[in-house]
């Protein structure tokens, strides 16, 4: 497939893309107010552009992702009720960068433990509810900017001590 972008929809799920393996170009889900589950995604490995995943309100995680390995292109995800992101545990690669922004009750990163490099910037803004980064351990390369920005509750940053 090219890219899929489910924007401004009344679904409920994603429900009959369980066998989507991966997507050549991008991947965008924003403003779904219905959207409560990302269920139909569990089989996608792989995008070869970007994934952008915002203002989703009927979402609180994303764990359908779980599959997902590696995305070609910018990861940004800003979604102000979503309270994890263990979706992305098996997320290795990005080859853009990774934006994670908006999200106050995101407490916690371990479901990016398996994340190895982000090829461009890594942002981590206006998370307040994140007290650590421990669960960038992984995290060997950062190809750009490390931007760490208006994280109220952020109280150590060791979980970046992999940076090379």
């Amino acid at each position: 497939m090219g890219s899929l972008y489910v924007k401004g929809m009344t679904v409920h799920t994603l429900s009959g893309l369980d066998n989507l393996l991966s997507i050549s170009g991008n991947l965008g889900i924003s403003e779904n107010q219905s959207l409560v589950s990302l269920e139909g995604l569990e089989s996608l490995q792989s995008i070869g552009g970007y994934l952008d995943f915002q203002n989703n309100s009927g979402l609180s995680g994303i764990n359908a992702l779980q599959s997902l390995t590696s995305v070609g292109g910018n990861v940004f995800v800003s979604s102000s009720q979503l309270s994890h992101i263990e979706g992305l545990s098996s997320l290795q690669t990005v080859g853009g960068y990774l934006k994670l922004k908006d999200i106050p009750n995101l407490l916690k990163l371990e479901a990016l433990a398996s994340l190895e490099s982000v090829g461009g910037t890594l942002a981590i803004d206006n998370c307040s509810g994140l007290s650590t980064l421990d669960g960038l351990s992984s995290l060997s390369e950062i190809g750009e900017n490390l931007l760490i920005r208006d994280n109220g509750s952020l109280q150590h940053i060791t979980g970046l001590s992999g940076l090379e």
